[in-house]
């Protein structure tokens, strides 16, 4: 994950003077108060989700980049290194173990046309499965919690490379996944990683 080297108000503060626009005319483009832009600039409030969407499109910045991320400050541009998905954890541990894929699907009794179909995400992994290769590549079951939770707030416009974790084999309902989206938003919020 990139690291974060400024405060979101430096970034805010470099975001405006890019842009060449005053907190006034950025507030009229977010729809965010000026005054809640005057106390993310001075470095009093951390931007929440929803803010830090308003003011990246506003500011045709990358939403990690505003956070103070080390990633291009393009839009689109380390989205994917922010917000990983469950998919590219595991794959990315693969290969940092040293696996092939063919070594890897060997070691976890599946074939290797599945494993590959759940490191790109076409298929979903069921959690026993999840839990082998954690086991087996060494990931550190809080990163895949994070990475889950954060794939699961995504409602980014965009098709999201990632597996789903089905429970059971069941379908979850809208209302259940209501509830997992509210219990991820807790946990960032506890361990603050609201971003």
């Amino acid at each position: 994950m990139a690291e974060k080297v400024a405060t979101f108000g430096q970034r805010l503060r470099e975001g405006l003077d890019r842009q060449g626009i005053t907190q006034t005319e950025l507030a009229r483009r977010s729809g965010i108060s000026k005054s809640s832009i005057s106390r993310y600039v001075k470095g009093d409030w951390e931007g929440k989700q929803e803010a830090v969407y308003a003011l990246a499109q506003a500011l045709e910045v990358n939403e990690a980049w505003l956070m103070g991320y080390d990633v291009p400050p393009a839009r689109g541009a380390a989205r994917e290194d922010l917000y990983r998905t469950v998919a590219q954890v595991v794959e990315n541990y693969r290969e940092q173990g040293g696996f092939s894929v063919e070594q890897a699907a060997e070691l976890l009794k599946i074939p290797a046309d599945e494993l590959q179909a759940l490191e790109s995400g076409a298929q979903s992994v069921e959690p026993v499965l999840l839990a082998r290769m954690a086991q087996l590549y060494g990931i550190p079951e809080e990163e895949l919690n994070r990475t889950a939770a954060n794939e699961l707030l995504s409602d980014a416009p965009r098709p999201v490379r990632g597996t789903t974790v089905t429970f059971e084999g069941a379908p979850l309902s809208p209302a259940q996944i209501e509830e997992l989206r509210q219990f991820a938003r807790f946990l960032q919020g506890r361990d603050g990683n609201e971003e």
